[in-house]
């Protein structure tokens, strides 16, 4: 009879007859009745139900009805028989009943949705899986919270919820390289348990398979998962016991917004956030202030699709359509947002980071301005543009400048299969220029050409505070897979999320698509440039898309002729040394396709 139930449900979904619904609800009250509380399969079955009473209310118009459905997709969704997955899932089915009725269970049902997710993206998976089993889940799950929650007025919530409920995938990694100085100060024999399963969670977790890889290894990695996952249990287990001591309750564990608002320390933040129903962005402006929402009534998640497609065909064909999306991103979101704060054009423009979620985080929002015409205005008007994945990478904060730095260049020329890049060694002599001659306290390891492998390219990324890499990039389909091209083969996002960089301040990616974001899980926000901030560099200098062999060198120069302050480098310029390249780029004729790849991410 159960199964009995979910056909006519299913039958329901192809005829439209509420006869079939009611059948269906009928058979499935009847059943589950029967069962035990402890049957396996009983929240799925109380999930069959819910979805269709709430079919069953929609259609009929019986909030009653709906109020039932609410309570039973709730049990289905928090039963301790469910596995994480369908926890979630059947979560977004509460969560959407509770907001169809406008319940006062809403918020409630995607705090628990939004808790749920980074258990799905364990860390008793190897990154692949965990990669694989984030992407695969429904997205666009924490923009919906985020309106939900300005709608009822919370916005300080909804920035929670955006924070928590996106970048899973390096959320989870970076609980591993969390500091453990002040636990080993107060609960020593915790923190050295802790710190040997964060290091077996470490070398096991991180590992990938590839196609060369031999069934041998392939069936190590494989038998590795019940070892990987009684660790992961492990650590959750330390975990717990450590929230449980008193002034430790927050220790690892997902960020109030009065800490997350710190992170507009010396920035506005700007945080935008597009749903199939409305589009916002939530403005941060100072550290100790409230968030404030102001609604961009004109753009759409369909319309920002729209513009994201425009914008690849762009690329693919070097049509001149780019003018067209730099002007409706202004008109519809940029200009809306310095109109808010009341921004005037300025030679001393103040520091806006841009925070985007789904799709938004596919376009140029830094670059939006009318380029022709009379009325000539754009972004870089009126603000110095950075962007970040989460609030949580700008914190804490860092040091602004140094004085004897240790700086990594690194170049290749001719790589097999791949067109040459003839100026990349112009592009160093002269960033060595300025560097030796501006900062002379500064030390230089080069590495060209055959010297610009794989392994001497990451040991001295080690012990380096400024690294510039000038070579190809790729990004591919699946984003762990991008890669830094280099003379023995490729640096990938994997390799780079197992090496940490102590030192690390700056790194220059003068190098394709380093920043560009896979279109199918923008929320995830995995490229090369990313794995580079999580991998401790505190900010980078990246490319959305392809640039001009041509136009490095030039960026490159002004960048670190800006970054120079009183014989020091000032990190605390990075974002201003790259506003002020780019107008010296766009000032020598360079099209719009060959400036706007540029971005500044981090702080």
């Amino acid at each position: 009879m159960l199964l009995l139930g979910v056909l006519f449900y299913e039958k329901f979904c192809v005829t439209q007859d509420t006869a079939d619904l009611k059948s269906s609800i009928q058979m499935l009250k009847e059943s589950i009745a029967l069962l035990l509380s402890t049957c396996p399969y009983l929240p799925f079955y109380q999930l069959e139900l819910g979805k269709a009473l709430q079919l069953y209310a929609r259609k009929l118009n019986l909030p009653k009805l709906l109020l039932e459905a609410i309570h039973i997709l709730k049990t289905a969704a928090t039963s301790k028989l469910a596995s994480f997955k369908f926890q979630y899932i059947a979560g977004i089915k509460w969560a959407e009943s509770c907001e169809e009725r406008n319940d006062s269970e809403t918020l409630e049902a995607y705090e628990f949705i939004l808790s749920v997710l980074p258990k799905i993206g364990s860390l008793g998976l190897d990154i692949q899986k965990r990669h694989q089993t984030l992407v695969s889940m429904p997205s666009g799950i924490a923009s919906n919270a985020a309106a939900y929650a300005i709608q009822c007025g919370f916005v300080d919530k909804a920035v929670e919820f955006l924070e928590h409920g996106r970048f899973i995938f390096w959320q989870k990694a970076a609980q591993l390289r969390a500091p453990l100085a002040e636990l080993e100060n107060s609960r020593p024999e915790l923190a050295r348990r802790l710190k040997i399963v964060t290091r077996d969670l470490n070398i096991s977790g991180f590992r990938m398979l590839t196609d060369e890889d031999s069934k041998a290894y392939s069936d190590f990695i494989s038998r590795e998962s019940y070892k990987r996952q009684a660790l992961s249990d492990e650590w959750e287990q330390l975990l717990s016991e450590i929230n449980a001591i008193p002034g430790y309750e927050d220790f690892l564990m997902a960020r109030p917004y009065i800490q997350l608002c710190k992170a507009a320390t010396g920035r506005i933040i700007v945080i935008l956030t597009v749903t199939d129903k409305s589009c916002h962005a939530i403005i941060i402006r100072s550290a100790t202030s409230s968030a404030v929402a102001i609604p961009l009534l004109s753009m759409t998640k369909a319309y920002a699709e729209k513009l994201a497609a425009k914008l690849e065909f762009t690329l693919r064909t070097e049509e001149k359509n780019m003018l067209y999306i730099l002007y409706e991103l202004w008109i519809y979101i940029v200009k809306p947002v310095f109109d808010f704060l009341e921004l005037k054009k300025s030679n001393n423009p103040p520091n806006i980071t841009w925070c985007c979620s789904d799709i938004l985080s596919l376009l140029p929002i830094h670059a939006a301005g009318i380029y022709s015409g009379i009325t000539l205005e754009n972004a870089s008007d009126f603000a110095i543009s950075s962007y970040i994945p989460s609030l949580s990478s700008l914190l804490p904060p860092s040091k602004t400048s140094i004085k004897e730095g240790r700086i990594l260049l690194a170049c290749l020329e001719n790589a097999p299969g791949l067109p040459p890049l003839p100026n990349v060694l112009l592009e160093l002599q002269v960033v060595r220029d300025i560097l030796s001659v501006n900062a002379p306290s500064t030390t230089f390891v080069s590495l060209e050409d055959n010297k610009a492998t794989c392994n001497n390219v990451l040991e001295n990324m080690t012990v380096a505070h400024i690294v510039h890499l000038a070579c190809h990039g790729t990004s591919m389909n699946d984003p762990l897979e991008s890669s830094i091209i280099l003379y023995d083969g490729s640096l990938k996002v994997d390799k780079l999320m197992r090496t940490p960089f102590p030192d690390a301040k700056l790194v220059f990616l003068s190098a394709c698509q380093t920043a560009q974001i896979n279109p199918s899980e923008p929320d995830e926000y995995i490229h090369i440039a990313a794995a580079m901030l999580f991998a401790g560099f505190e900010s980078v200098i990246g490319t959305m898309w392809s640039i001009n062999d041509g136009d490095a060198p030039i960026v490159a120069k002004s960048f670190y002729q800006n970054l120079i302050k009183d014989g020091k480098i000032d990190f605390s310029n990075t974002s201003l040394a790259l506003h002020n390249a780019i107008k010296d780029l766009r000032a020598s004729g360079s099209s719009p396709l060959q400036w706007v790849p540029f971005v500044h991410i981090g702080m």
